[in-house]
């Protein structure tokens, strides 16, 4: 119950910063969005409780969700376990385990199961000599009351992880989205100087920097100009495997004047990352 109770307090922040972000989104420009006020936020959050498990590990030997348990990690003669040793044999060497491939999720599988042996001892109590102890002391009333908690964690935890599992995907299209928001801008900030360059020499002009505009950004890898097909097309950068070299094309209509916005050729944009007016 402890260890699912601390894995709901390091969901927490993610789940906050995500509704940060929803609800400041539509008024600030992708570059805050992604790198501002909520990416600040989310990182303080982290590296505070980072730093509360640290100190309550160091003073009585418990994480947050061991405290709200009322239970404690202790060496097995009863000592007082140091937070070297919680640290660098306690966590570490099951967490190297269990990151080897083919045989890791045995030893993932092993160290809880463990503790329905008659000492209650983990996998990562056995290498550490630790043992996880009752550190209760107040009346059978509050005992009562804390298992109450304890118990109200798992569906809370269950809701939790639901909107986890639909809040993760959702919150990554909108930061791609975000991204892409910036190549539309780019390649609008076009229209007007190749609308003058046509109007001037009877063509489409025959690169971006002809007329001025930029040709990268910090998501966009770069924008080049077709002048048979009359449009510019951008190249969305790296950075991001989901939209890494993916390209939106913006083209201009000679007789009506009108901008088409458009998944590019080859390896278009999913629509998914669009907004509805470039939409196939």
């Amino acid at each position: 119950m402890a260890y699912f109770a601390d894995g709901l307090v390091f969901i927490f922040p993610f789940l906050l910063t995500f509704l940060i972000v929803l609800l400041l989104g539509r008024d600030i420009d992708s570059d805050d969005a992604i790198n501002g006020l909520p990416g600040v936020f989310f990182l303080l959050m982290i590296v505070g409780i980072v730093v509360v498990n640290w100190i309550w590990l160091y003073r009585n030997g418990q994480t947050i969700g061991k405290r709200l348990l009322s239970i404690k990690i202790v060496r097995t003669d009863g000592s007082r376990a140091g937070l070297l040793r919680i640290i660098f044999l306690r966590f570490i060497p099951t967490g190297i385990l269990s990151s080897i491939p083919l045989i890791g999720f045995s030893f993932t599988l092993l160290d809880p199961l463990l503790i329905f042996q008659k000492s209650r001892r983990c996998l990562h109590d056995l290498i550490a000599d630790t043992i996880v102890i009752d550190a209760f002391t107040g009346t059978s009333t509050r005992r009562s009351t804390a298992v109450i908690v304890a118990v109200s964690i798992i569906p809370v935890l269950a809701i939790v992880g639901i909107l986890a599992a639909i809040a993760i995907p959702a919150y990554m299209d909108y930061m791609n989205r975000s991204k892409v928001s910036e190549a539309l801008g780019l390649l609008g900030g076009l229209k007007i100087p190749a609308e003058e360059y046509f109007a001037d020499d009877g063509e489409f002009p025959p690169s971006v920097e002809s007329i001025g505009g930029k040709t990268s950004g910090k998501y966009t890898d770069n924008i080049v100009s077709n002048p048979a097909g009359f449009y510019f097309q951008a190249t969305m950068s790296g950075e991001e495997a989901s939209i890494s070299g993916q390209t939106i094309r913006l083209t201009f209509e000679p007789e009506s004047g009108e901008w088409i916005c458009r998944s590019g050729y080859p390896n278009g944009l999913d629509n998914m990352y669009l907004p509805s007016r470039c939409q196939n």
